[in-house]
């Protein structure tokens, strides 16, 4: 299988590369597919040279067993490495950045030799998220192109989505739009890594927490506006101090919060234990590291997350945790619902929603993205008592902790990556298979023009004195003649991965011959030099900027 991608699957940002789920996940998605993937070579597309020499050395650095089968090249060559080569795959970390675009060109460009296009599933809640919806559909996506669902709640509410726009766009305008791409659940995965278990008792003891001590693990962002509003969540264990149950107190207990977060999130946090009364009870970890948190799952007894944020769709922290043979309290809400088996791995709470979402709902294209979810999440909530009935259960029985943690750790072995990419592997072969099955036939349903980029011969051709055709006539400039011998004209490195000097010498050795007429100075170069037309105008264009040939004739 050859596959490629316009996705680097990492971010710039080192802080957040391994604090926020997508940038994660995806990360773990690339070390994955280089290690085990059953894929012959990889093709990534940077935005130019420099990014590209950047993604190499890094690829080398993450996977150096890897660096025969991969190939990282700028942007501007995807049309040449693709004619070449066509990929079995066209795969992205995310679905909404480049798959419109991406499809969009394919159908133009590769009508005769079509190739798949998948992308992933994270966050789903926002505005510019639902224009992306309606982009992708403008694209004219086909049948083997697909949308990878981290889990069915995604699946779902793409499918209500793309079902309304086609709907409201009929009802406004009588536009019928094609059908969106597959939608496939493929949960993220894990590493193996995340399975290895640890000594509970060495991990308290180096966190300085008393082996006595039931201790709960809430791991997230500290943002009640991107994350989860943790204040219904400490207001049920601040009810549960000092209660007493059959005659019996809680036993020592402590939450560990834990988590990224800036300064004013964790500020408010603090402020809201105080109030609480919980800062004997409750301990913060700040941006913890990799290492710190697997310390903290080793010496923590249940997994807690009650997230109540439309951003959500999976909960790879779930997964981590049942990995490490923790039982789970978490909310009956989006992806979590299919992760945590009620009663036998942990406890699924309850959630409720608002029957009115006004007036977000009007003003979700004006509110800012990060205050739309939180007033959003303000219309969510869970069952408090069901919680703490949750968190009483764990803290007097080790024993149910104990058997739900070892049920926990079996419900988390699918989710090892090497059986993700089983599913991966098995969903791109069945759609390469269907793309190549439309090869030689009329390309039905293609748009002639693009819809979601500009036209610019139809939308800019005004804007200079005139436009060089095919008819045009170019010839040797006076400014080249006063040059001296040798001289070079400034070559930028994003035109140099373009440009041959063997062509640009053949093409000016025409002219000293004399004035050319562009179609058959075309047609020679691409006969020649096995050259596409639009590289060989990319050619005349850099002549012509630095002066070199000249127009006679528009």
């Amino acid at each position: 299988m050859h596959w490629a991608s316009f996705d680097p699957f990492t971010i710039e940002d080192a802080y957040w590369q391994d604090k926020m789920g997508m940038p994660v996940a995806n990360l773990e998605f690339l070390q994955a597919i280089l290690v085990a993937g059953d894929v012959d070579s990889f093709r990534f597309f940077c935005a130019d040279a420099a990014q590209s020499r950047k993604f190499s050395n890094k690829l080398r650095q993450l996977v150096p067993t890897a660096g025969s089968k991969i190939q990282v090249l700028p942007q501007a060559l995807a049309p040449q490495s693709l004619r070449r080569q066509p990929p079995d795959v066209m795969h992205n970390g995310d679905f909404t950045h480049y798959m419109p675009y991406l499809i969009e060109w394919r159908n133009r460009a590769f009508a005769d030799r079509p190739f798949p296009i998948t992308g992933v599933t994270h966050s789903l809640d926002t505005v510019s998220l639902h224009g992306k919806f309606i982009q992708l559909l403008l694209a004219n996506p086909k049948p083997y192109d697909a949308i990878i669902c981290s889990s069915q709640c995604a699946v779902d509410m793409l499918r209500n989505s793309f079902a309304g726009i086609r709907e409201a766009l009929k009802v406004a305008y009588g536009a019928s739009l094609p059908a969106p791409p597959r939608l496939v659940r493929i949960p993220l995965g894990i590493a193996d890594r995340e399975f290895t278990a640890g000594q509970k008792t060495v991990a308290r003891r180096r966190l300085g927490i008393p082996e006595d001590r039931f201790v709960l693990l809430h791991l997230a962002r500290f943002s009640p506006r991107r994350k989860m509003d943790l204040a219904p969540f400490l207001e049920a264990l601040a009810g549960l101090k000092g209660r007493t149950f059959a005659g019996r107190s809680l036993p020592p207990w402590q939450l560990i919060l834990a988590g990224a977060g800036k300064k004013a999130d964790l500020t408010l946090v603090q402020e809201m234990l105080a109030r609480l009364g919980l800062d004997r009870e409750v301990r913060i970890e700040p941006n913890v590291t990799r290492e710190r948190k697997e310390l903290l799952f080793q010496a923590a007894d249940t997994f807690c997350s009650l997230v109540d944020n439309h951003q959500e769709t999976f909960g790879l922290t779930v997964v981590e945790a049942m990995a490490r043979g923790l039982p789970v309290i978490a909310s009956d809400f989006n992806g979590y619902k299919e992760l945590v088996s009620p009663g036998r791995t942990g406890f699924l709470i309850p959630t409720y929603e608002s029957l009115g979402h006004e007036p977000w709902e009007a003003l979700s294209g004006l509110l800012d993205p990060s205050m739309l979810r939180f007033y959003r999440a303000q219309k969510i909530s869970f069952d408090i008592d069901t919680f703490s009935d949750a968190v009483v259960q764990m803290a007097f029985r080790p024993e149910l902790r104990e058997a739900m943690g070892r049920r926990a750790r079996i419900r988390a072995e699918p989710y090892r990556w090497s059986s993700i990419l089983k599913d991966y592997h098995q969903l791109w072969k069945s759609l390469a298979r269907e793309a190549r099955m439309t090869r030689g036939k009329k390309n039905v349903g293609g748009n002639p023009l693009p819809l979601l980029t500009p036209c610019m011969n139809r939308s800019f051709s005004h804007f200079p004195s005139g436009s060089i055709s095919s008819d045009s006539i170019l010839g040797s400039s006076a400014h080249a003649s006063c040059l001296p011998k040798g001289f070079e004209p400034i070559r930028y490195d994003e035109m140099a991965i373009l440009l041959r000097d063997d062509c640009l010498h053949f093409i000016l050795e025409q002219f000293e011959k004399g004035d050319c007429n562009v179609r058959e100075l075309e047609d020679e170069v691409v006969d020649r030099f096995r050259m596409d037309q639009d590289l060989v105008l990319v050619h005349l264009d850099w002549l012509l900027k630095h002066g070199l040939i000249t127009v006679k004739k528009l």
